[in-house]
Parts: C-alpha cells; structure tokens; sequence
C-alpha cells in the first residue's frame, strides 16, 4: 500500500530558484512554471512580488491549463529598480479565476526505487543577490556537464558564455582556444571515460 498524496488546485515555481545578478545588470528573465490537478483544468493570472521600484515586462500574465498534470511557462523580463550588493527575493503569485485563490508554493515528487515517494513543497522565490561581477572581454569558456548540475546557466548568469563540449573533445584534447574548461558537478560520475587510470 501507498499513502495517499494530495495535491494542491495549482503548484507554481520558479526557474531558475536562486542566482546572482551583475551589477551592471540592466533586465534579467524568470520563469514561472504553473502545474494543475484539477480535473477540468484552471484559468488565472500570475505575477511577480518584488522589491520596491522593481518591475516585470509583463506585469501580469494569463494562465490556462485544460487538464491535470498540465503544465504552462510564463516568462517574465524582471528591471531591477535599484540594485546593490544584497540579497532579494522574487515571489510568483497565481490567482485562480475559479477559486479566487492565490497560490505562491510548487512541489516535486522526490524518492527513487525502494523509497516511497513524497510531494516535497516549496515557497515559489527567485533568491538573488546584486554582486560586482566583472568578466574579462572575449573570454572563452569550455564547459563538459556533469549530473543535474545549474553550473552553465549560472556561468550566462553573470555573463559567462560557454560552449558546450563533450568527452571525446577532452580526452582527444581539442581544448586549444580556450581560456578555461569547466567539468560540470559529478563530472566523473557521469562520463566515466574521464577516468585516467
């Protein structure tokens, strides 16, 4: 037997969860996922809490799902009003125009084989901090993924462009042209070919 889960009408989060933002940042994007259980769908609007003097292009969205499971992106382009050296937090909100709810948490099912699965829950933020970031010009960046890891779209984050490569472009050495070579987290783990014996 298996505990029952309930879900909530709607599970909202964002993506990415947490970041940094370079100070000379003018606009960054966010997404905010909404996920329904409802049986015949659900229709509302979203948008972002921020801090005082910031603003979102746009300033609210409209969302429908038609089925449960369904899931929409709505993709914001967030202004920072004043940015300094601290930390911030971005809150999603979706209001339901069937319940007149206001929804602002998401969860994920988490567990793996022999482990019973749960809904693990979750505030719907965007944790940020405003940091003085300065890349070098025409800096050229390899990254090699590893497992799950956030490690290239942090590097964009801040301005880092990387190119992709792959195990066969390390252990054949075509690494000339760049400055650095990020292996991403578990790196070894998921290329096993790495290891030198």
């Amino acid at each position: 037997s298996q505990p029952l889960a309930f879900e909530p009408e709607m599970s909202v989060s964002m993506q990415p969860s947490a970041g940094i933002i370079p100070l000379s940042e003018r606009s960054f994007p966010l997404t905010v996922h909404l996920r329904s259980a409802e049986p015949e769908g659900v229709h509302g609007t979203v948008r972002l809490k921020m801090p005082a003097g910031w603003r979102s292009q746009p300033d609210s969205a409209k969302f429908l799902t038609s089925a449960p499971g369904q899931e929409e992106a709505v993709a914001f382009v967030v202004t920072p009003g004043t940015l300094g050296e601290k930390a911030y937090t971005l809150t999603a909100e979706a209001t339901s125009s069937v319940t007149n709810r206001t929804y602002a948490e998401g969860y994920r099912a988490v567990g793996y084989a022999g482990l019973t699965r749960s809904n693990l829950y979750s505030p719907a933020t965007y944790r940020t901090s405003g940091v003085d970031v300065k890349v070098a010009p025409h800096l050229k960046v390899g990254y090699l993924p590893g497992t799950g890891d956030d490690v290239q779209r942090s590097l964009e984050n801040i301005g880092v462009h990387t190119t992709p490569l792959t195990v066969a472009d390390v252990a054949e050495g075509r690494l000339a042209g760049y400055d650095v070579v990020v292996l991403g987290v578990r790196a070894y783990s998921a290329h096993s070919d790495l290891a030198i014996g």
